[in-house]
């Protein structure tokens, strides 16, 4: 009897450690795709709005003048966000006058 009560707690053990350290990962994973989308970099952001206007280009043939405007007025605000955040970021190294001592 107490052989089998041991066993299934160690099955509940095992189990509860699994289910954990798979709750981590998946934290972890989404915590480090949200770094890396944050601190993009300026080229990377200039990479990123070649790749989107020619996705507007080739599939927006169809779509009303208009709507591809505010699609493209749209980006280039995404675009002057993050680079102005990376810049903001930053600046404390090259400008120490920025700092709030």
């Amino acid at each position: 009897m107490i052989l089998i009560v041991l066993l299934i707690f160690l099955v509940i053990l095992i189990v509860s450690i699994k289910e954990r350290n798979q709750h981590f990962h998946k934290e972890h994973e989404l915590t480090i795709n949200d770094q890396s989308r944050l601190f993009r970099s300026i080229e990377n952001v200039d990479e990123k709005i070649k790749q989107l206007e020619s996705i507007i280009e080739s599939h927006m043939d169809d779509v009303p003048k208009a709507d591809v405007e505010l699609i493209e007025n749209i980006i280039e605000e995404w675009a002057e966000i993050q680079k102005s955040h990376h810049r903001d970021d930053r600046s404390w190294v090259r400008n120490k006058s920025k700092l709030d001592i």
